[in-house]
């Protein structure tokens, strides 16, 4: 399994009993945030490369982007060698997705290489593109770190003590 938690085969999908929800539609009150949101996150192999996602009845008249962007991207995983890891996306919103009709993801293979991977993938609902998206996946190795380390902060009690007294804060 290249996405922690979950294998490949028929569709991509969390281990079976793991969530035991079908739907998340009136189920807040009785089920923690994963209970709800695993259901959401199996995709279904339609074929080659092309999956399909549904949206749980819960009464939005709209599909949540956020839903839609995690759906690609676990579509985009089901296509990469289990060595890679995304590092890289660029995403845009096109039109309203309908949560009453199954969004088909299609992917296509645009590179691979010996470190890198990358792919498109675009979400259509009845013929109509509603969302697009292009990823890099890149092997986990050692490389050259960019970033600087946080300056030193002081704690939250020292910082209390300080704006108290007089010493610190802009309002």
């Amino acid at each position: 399994a290249g996405i922690a938690g979950v294998r490949r085969g028929a569709g991509l999908e969390f281990p079976a009993g793991l969530f035991p929800v079908a739907s998340c539609a009136g189920r807040r009150a009785r089920f923690g945030p994963m209970q709800i949101l695993a259901p959401i996150l199996q995709l279904e192999t339609v074929a080659a490369d092309v999956f399909r996602g549904h949206t749980p009845d819960d009464g939005a008249f709209r599909i949540f982007g956020g839903q839609v962007l995690a759906q690609s991207l676990l579509s985009a995983y089901g296509t990469v060698a289990d060595d890679r890891l995304c590092h890289s996306l660029d995403a845009y919103i096109l039109h309203p997705g309908d949560p009453r009709i199954p969004v088909i993801y299609q992917v296509e293979r645009a590179r691979d290489g010996g470190s890198f991977a990358t792919r498109r993938v675009t979400a259509n609902q009845d013929g109509k593109q509603i969302f697009h998206v292009s990823l890099s996946f890149q092997t986990d190795h050692a490389g050259l770190e960019h970033q600087l380390p946080a300056p030193g902060a002081p704690s939250a009690g020292g910082a209390r003590r300080r704006h108290r007294a007089g010493g610190g804060g802009d309002d």
